[in-house]
């Protein structure tokens, strides 16, 4: 007669080993994620803790355009547009009146949302990078691409660089938080 607790345990072990190849393989490293639609773009993927804060960002302030017209012009299917976290940060000197957030809608196309509460958005975006800290706390939840533009009185507009958690590759949660309040997300 087999021994009983026996097969029970060395299924139990080499189920362990099994599960502890496949996480090792998850693990660390650098990776893009996949592009696809117009705002889609390569985010900064690092996990492994070594990319310090504002690194990809460059300095300076964001191109002031001259006139809006729609997210589908800003941000056309066939153009490649540098990540949200690789371009300057929002220079408070470019007094916004409006916020518009630009969210792929699928099949090439680019929903356009607006709103006059800028305050929210605005401090959210004077916010720092979150500097690299333990990757161990990035949660496995993606974030749907999203471009955010701000609108002056005279209807020129700017694309702010929007704060990054540098590990994670993901907008501060702050950022998300103050376009809810704003009523845009």
């Amino acid at each position: 007669m087999p021994d009983m607790a026996g097969e029970i345990r060395r299924a139990g072990i080499a189920l362990a080993g099994c599960t502890a190849a496949l996480l090792a393989g998850c693990a660390g490293g650098t990776a893009e994620p996949p592009v696809a639609g117009p705002l889609a773009s390569p985010v900064p993927m690092s996990r492994t803790g070594s990319i310090p804060a504002d690194a990809m960002r460059p300095a300076g302030t964001p191109q002031i355009n001259d006139r809006w017209t729609s997210c589908a012009a800003a941000f056309p299917a066939t153009s490649s547009v540098p990540s949200s976290y690789r371009i300057p940060r929002y220079d408070p000197s470019f007094t916004a009146v409006s916020v518009i957030m630009c969210v792929d809608a699928g099949g090439g196309t680019v929903r356009e949302r607006r709103t006059g509460d800028v305050g929210p958005v605005l401090a959210a975006l004077q916010l720092p990078d979150i500097p690299p800290l333990d990757p161990d706390r990035c949660t496995a939840d993606g974030e749907i691409p999203m471009e955010l533009v701000l609108l002056d009185a005279r209807g020129r507009w700017v694309r702010p660089g929007v704060p990054a958690d540098v590990v994670c590759a993901k907008r501060r949660p702050e950022v998300q938080q103050a376009l809810h309040r704003s009523g845009l997300a």
